[in-house]
């Protein structure tokens, strides 16, 4: 493998970049070039007050086979090389290299950093939040550090929630107890047969614009969320929506009553 060092996302083309993190460890919209390169723009919204990119690829045949996007700043007591989009507003990171070529593509990129990366900063430590648990490079980090004779620790920073949802809605519902089957149905029909209560998804089609005014109107009714968005983080999560919103994986949903947006919820699909 060849390993480059970019001083710019726009020294990987976003098509090629996405092609990758789509057949990757990593195919979460975090991981997209559109969502990291914006918030390398404010930082993750004004997380980090200063930061220097340490953008890495590598190729292999002309072909792009893995990218590390990294960053160095200090954190923790040390100048730590972390991953871009560390660590409040990305729920899941990680290096986007396909499982196969992982562990030579982490091999190759440590030697890179350690032989390398002299010239652009002074680094301590390896500190890679918010990968998922599932996620391999946990143990070929664990594999390389061991070999090299370097520290490792490694630990549960914030647990992630799941819930399964497969299958269709009727299905879910048919594996609850009939008491709160029977109370689901009974709201939703009370809330249908009112004529007061309607709750729509933006369409892919809708003026973005507009939403968003609506979606951050209600997010500041919270003094804790008020006091999250600053102009910053407005306009991180303003350029992250839009982005998705154009690539197909927003969902924003809006519940209306009597014709007043009451409630949002803001996802990527």
């Amino acid at each position: 493998m060849e390993f480059t060092l970019h001083k710019d996302f726009s020294e990987i083309k976003p098509n090629a970049w996405n092609a990758l993190v789509e057949r990757s460890i990593a195919d979460t919209p975090f991981s997209r070039h559109e969502y990291l390169s914006e918030w390398w723009k404010t930082l993750g919204g004004g997380e980090w007050k200063q930061a220097e990119l340490v953008l890495i690829s590598a190729t292999e045949n002309d072909q792009l086979v893995g990218i590390a996007p990294l960053l160095i700043t200090e954190y923790d007591g040390q100048q730590a090389l972390m991953l871009v989009g560390s660590i409040e507003i990305s729920d899941y990171l990680d290096l986007i290299v396909r499982v196969d070529d992982l562990p030579r593509f982490l091999s190759g990129l440590l030697d890179f950093l350690a032989s390398r990366l002299a010239s652009t900063g002074n680094w301590s430590g390896i500190d890679w939040y918010n990968l998922p648990d599932a996620s391999p490079t946990l143990a070929a980090l664990k594999t390389e550090s061991g070999r090299r004779g370097w520290a490792h620790h490694e630990e549960i920073y914030r647990p992630t929630p799941r819930i399964a949802l497969n299958g269709s809605f009727e299905e879910y519902l048919a594996r609850l107890d009939k008491k709160q089957r029977h109370e689901i149905r009974r709201k939703m029909r009370r809330a249908a047969e009112s004529g007061k209560v309607r709750f729509y998804v933006v369409d892919k089609d809708a003026d973005i614009e507009t939403e968003l005014d609506s979606f951050f109107h209600l997010m500041v009714q919270d003094p804790n969320k008020a006091m999250f968005l600053r102009d910053a983080m407005r306009d991180q999560m303003s350029t992250t929506i839009r982005a998705a919103h154009e690539g197909g994986y927003l969902w924003l949903g809006f519940l209306e009553v009597e014709g007043v947006k009451a409630a949002a919820s803001l996802n990527f699909d």
